[in-house]
């Protein structure tokens, strides 16, 4: 409980125990401000690791899922598939450290209302989104490959923003 407290995960109260601490719309700002920039990070290192063996084919195999049709009907899907093409890119760039960095900052408490924003024309731009970043990663242009991310993950936090109850 110490470490979740020293995370703002947690409220300790002496002798009550831990309270699951909600998060304020100044938190979300905050955590998508962090995560735009190391995700952005994140597909850079992709970019340039393009080549390592496996990332290819793995990039290519995640384009053609992100033309599916059925992630842009299908939101509990496209969050699933969402989640594992981030980590997946994270993963991709060969950082421990800051997959170990970004893991907490996922707020898997919040998906299932952030999945209630995301009707069809925002998961159509996401997967566009996505496609558009996976391809600046196969050209192994790092620039790109940030940029566009760090714009996707900027968009994310506004819808984040929207979340009821912040």
């Amino acid at each position: 409980f110490l470490r979740l407290d020293a995370d703002g995960m947690v409220e300790l109260r002496h002798q009550r125990g831990a309270v699951v601490r909600r998060l304020t719309r100044r938190d979300i700002t905050e955590l998508f401000e962090i995560r735009e920039r190391l995700e952005g990070l994140g597909a850079a290192l992709s970019a340039a690791n393009v080549d390592a063996p496996g990332n290819r084919e793995w990039l290519q195999a995640a384009r053609k899922s992100w033309r599916n049709d059925e992630l842009t009907s299908n939101a509990l899907k496209h969050m699933e598939e969402n989640v594992g093409l981030h980590r997946g890119i994270i993963l991709m760039g060969g950082n421990q450290r800051l997959m170990r960095i970004l893991e907490p900052l996922q707020m898997p408490g919040y998906r299932m209302q952030f999945l209630q924003l995301l009707d069809d024309k925002r998961r159509s731009a996401s997967a566009t989104q996505h496609i558009a970043i996976i391809d600046a990663m196969l050209a192994g242009d790092e620039n790109k490959a940030e940029k566009l991310m760090r714009e996707h993950v900027r968009n994310a936090g506004k819808l984040a923003k929207q979340i009821p109850g912040l």
